[in-house]
């Protein structure tokens, strides 16, 4: 006779069922959410010596919460990150996050990024930590030489 093979317990239910199992290549393959390539981004700008500020516009929220911070000014569309830097050509940069992959930009975020840009502020949209590295890269670009 064959051993019984157990399966592993489910945590919340107690009952015994089979585990998926994610192969190295599929991992490695996965495209990082919106808010972990933010992270990654302001990570590195920190690291980097720059003052950053980040909305935190996204989210679920009851009806109360919304409305309470409507009325304090939150912005429906305002992009994700923003680093108080003036250069002789942009008052400040801005830049709104969006997954490597597949990430949309919102109407809303489409007409406050114009508004930004219309008032002279470099805003952009980003396609991963990667891209928004090479956006602010650019920015820097805009500063002065040091003689």
């Amino acid at each position: 006779t064959r051993p019984i093979l157990w399966l592993p317990l489910n945590n919340y239910t107690g009952i015994r069922t089979m585990t998926r199992i994610v192969k190295v290549k599929q991992l490695k393959e996965a495209i990082p959410k919106e808010d972990y390539e933010q992270i990654v981004f302001v990570i590195w700008l920190k690291k980097q010596g720059f003052g950053v500020s980040a909305s935190a516009n996204g989210g679920s929220r009851n009806l109360y919460e919304a409305i309470k911070l409507k009325r304090m000014g939150v912005w429906a569309g305002w992009p994700d990150v923003f680093v108080p830097l003036p250069t002789p050509i942009y008052h400040g940069f801005f830049c709104e996050m969006k997954r490597r992959k597949g990430g949309k930009v919102s109407p809303a975020q489409v007409e406050c990024l114009q508004y930004l840009r219309d008032k002279g502020y470099y805003a952009e949209v980003a396609n991963g930590a990667d891209e928004a590295k090479e956006l602010f890269k650019f920015y820097l670009s805009t500063l002065p030489k040091a003689a």
